[in-house]
């Protein structure tokens, strides 16, 4: 059996001398109780301990940053931006090329709608309506740009 210590002592003794004390005193054992192995104790052979699961690494790729806010006009220099829209709301895609192709949207979260252009300018105007939840992406050739939207849930 261990050594036994009166209490008055050990109440006494605080901080890194007491956490010293009690891992000394604790490896105190008759030769009757069995020891403990590296296999029980999760050391290796060199008696470092071996790290848990969660202390490993992480494998999986870092979280991708949520997308900014769309802002109240869009326009093709916004290429390869990421915007978040809520539902129902809305932004204006703008391009002041009046040659421009009608843009595509893939993907059934936002809708275009043509707005007329009554001045002449030669700017040509959408509105973007969030109209369900999801991602899609505006793509156009002339000029070229991808803008990708996506809408959060009610």
């Amino acid at each position: 059996m261990g050594a036994l210590v009166p209490v008055t002592a050990v109440r006494a003794v605080t901080g890194p001398l007491a956490v010293v004390l009690l891992v000394l005193l604790g490896g105190c054992g008759s030769a009757s109780e069995p020891r403990a192995t590296a296999s029980d104790t999760g050391a290796t052979a060199s008696g470092v301990p071996s790290p848990s699961p969660s202390a490993m690494p992480s494998t999986s790729p870092p979280a991708q940053p949520s997308p900014s806010p769309a802002p109240r006009r869009l326009t093709p220099e916004a290429d390869d931006s990421h915007y978040s829209m809520a539902m129902g709301s809305t932004t204006a895609l703008v391009v002041r090329e009046p040659g421009a192709d009608e843009p595509e949207v893939d993907g059934a979260s936002v809708i275009l709608i043509p707005v007329v252009n009554v001045t002449g300018s030669g700017v040509r105007e959408w509105e973007v309506r969030a109209v369900d939840p999801g991602t899609s992406v505006i793509t156009s050739t002339t000029p070229a740009y991808t803008i990708t939207l996506t809408v959060d849930g009610p």
